[in-house]
């Protein structure tokens, strides 16, 4: 290498506004946040739930009468229970990554773990707990040994504050785990042969990908 030659690695300002993909997006357009990991993917898995959760919230503020209200409700405690189930499993697949529990050291790791505790302690998302029984009952499929009476006095076990004040948790708790530093992310290269990934926020790292030798 030629001494007036400058060394170190080249960095650019990338100009791209993305966002992170949602399902149903046209994939080969370029634009999109892709999940590059486990923690990722799960966290991209409660943004759908999400975006769900907040079509079913304005159709909800938009019912003329608290009959359509109340069934918007019924069918949002059933994705906040879907939320909730997303983000234990979020939180479940950082504690159990052994290479993340090495990043992410011991004092983060107890707050994840405590986290997962106490969200489990004040959302019942758990098999046969309130939620759960609620969801499996009235939303994921109607029971067809309920008389009207049996559906009404459900329907009318969890009042509607208490289901935001779950979907509430499950706001807090995952804002908290986003702002831990363990996903990974990719969007599409310019060109051909690269791949290009952010871990550091904000800097995306792109790579040349070496062709792979012939063996035969």
């Amino acid at each position: 290498m030629n001494e007036s030659e400058q060394k170190g690695m080249p960095i650019y300002l990338d100009p791209t506004a993305r966002r992170l993909v949602a399902a149903g997006d046209d994939l080969d357009k370029d634009g999109f946040w892709y999940p590059s990991n486990a923690p990722a993917r799960r966290l991209w898995a409660c943004t759908e739930v999400l975006t769900d959760i907040n079509d079913l919230l304005e159709d909800g503020m938009a019912a003329k009468n608290s009959g359509k209200r109340k069934r918007k409700a019924k069918l949002i405690a059933g994705q906040t229970h879907t939320l909730a189930k997303a983000i234990n499993g979020l939180l479940s697949s950082i504690i159990g990554d052994s290479q993340i529990r090495k990043d992410l050291g011991s004092d983060d790791l107890k707050e994840v773990q405590e986290m997962q505790n106490d969200f489990a302690a004040f959302v019942p998302f758990q098999w046969g707990a309130d939620l759960s029984t609620y969801r499996n009952k009235l939303v994921a499929h109607f029971d067809d040994a309920f008389w009207p009476k049996d559906a009404t006095e459900l329907l009318n076990a969890i009042p509607t504050n208490q289901i935001g004040q779950w979907l509430h948790i499950c706001l807090h708790v995952l804002l908290d785990i986003t702002k831990l530093k363990v996903f990974a992310w990719s969007c599409s290269s310019p060109h051909p042969g690269y791949v290009r990934f952010m871990h550091n926020e904000p800097f995306i790292v792109t790579i040349k990908l070496k062709p792979l030798l012939n063996s035969t």
